[in-house]
């Protein structure tokens, strides 16, 4: 027997119209459930499912996506800082173009869990969320961003978008923005090929896989403009220098990247 899903409100009454309509209909549960997805209501789904945390599986009651606790390790963990020294990243073949790195966490399990998630789970409000977390923390350690016209985040191949349904560096870009009052500029920059996943790559093949693939749209449109790129994560920095030669050779004054996380420094032979 099905049992009804407690809702509430407005919510309640239009989920049991739907849900009789699909069965009076002979349609499935499922594709109800499909259609909310599709209208963005994937929310809708915490009434039918427990909450747990998503890195240490515990269900909760109160909070959003972690529990307290992992939470708390979060944001004890995050290790704001602003890289624009050339020997923080030696297994950078070749020209720099960007001119410093702002980075919130050294890469660690956490954070890898939850990136994932917003990339691949369709957690689009986490990565808002994340992004705002993360200029937030960069406001209150009081580190020296030099303030860009624009945010722009690394953009996705038209393809791959359209598989995942969003591009996560937007979202996270959206919620770094926000804390700073600054537009997002995704009409910048394209991604006119696609490329391989980076991930197993070397450093080497990192920059042979995206050399060439980003393009500015318009190259009157960034000319003289402060700007600072967002990724989710900077491994090599490959991509970033991509998208920052691009922007440069168009005309660009300056170019920053900023991710949610990089790798441990070390002064030789690449990231940890």
């Amino acid at each position: 027997m099905i049992r009804p899903v407690p809702l509430h409100g407005d919510m309640k009454a239009a989920s049991r119209l739907d849900i009789q309509g699909a069965f009076r209909f002979g349609k499935p549960l499922f594709s109800w459930v499909r259609r909310a997805a599709a209208a963005g209501l994937r929310d809708s789904l915490d009434f039918a499912f427990p909450r747990s945390c998503l890195i240490c599986g515990e269900g909760f009651g109160e909070g959003r996506w972690l529990c307290p606790a992992c939470w708390r390790r979060v944001l004890e963990s995050a290790e704001p800082a602003m890289h624009r020294d050339a020997e923080d990243f030696p297994y950078l073949a070749g020209e720099q173009y960007f001119d410093g790195l702002a980075a919130c966490w050294e890469f660690n399990p956490d954070l890898e869990q939850i990136i994932h998630r917003i990339k691949y789970s369709g957690m689009e409000k986490l990565g808002r969320h994340l992004g705002g977390l993360a200029g937030r923390i960069f406001r209150e350690a009081e580190i020296s961003v030099a303030r860009p016209d624009a945010v722009v985040p690394v953009p996705l191949h038209p393809v791959r978008r359209r598989e995942r349904g969003y591009n996560q560096s937007e979202r996270i870009a959206e919620g770094f923005a926000g804390i700073y009052g600054l537009p997002v500029r995704g009409d910048l920059i394209d991604r006119r090929r696609a490329t391989k996943t980076q991930t197993g790559l070397t450093g080497e093949e990192r920059q042979v896989n995206v050399s060439g693939a980003f393009r500015v749209r318009r190259p009157e449109a960034v000319r003289g403009l402060s700007l600072l790129v967002v990724d989710d994560v900077v491994t090599t920095g490959a991509t970033l220098n991509a998208c920052a030669r691009a922007l440069k050779e168009a005309g660009a004054g300056s170019v920053t990247g900023f991710a949610l996380a990089r790798p441990v420094l070390r002064k030789a032979g690449g990231p940890e």
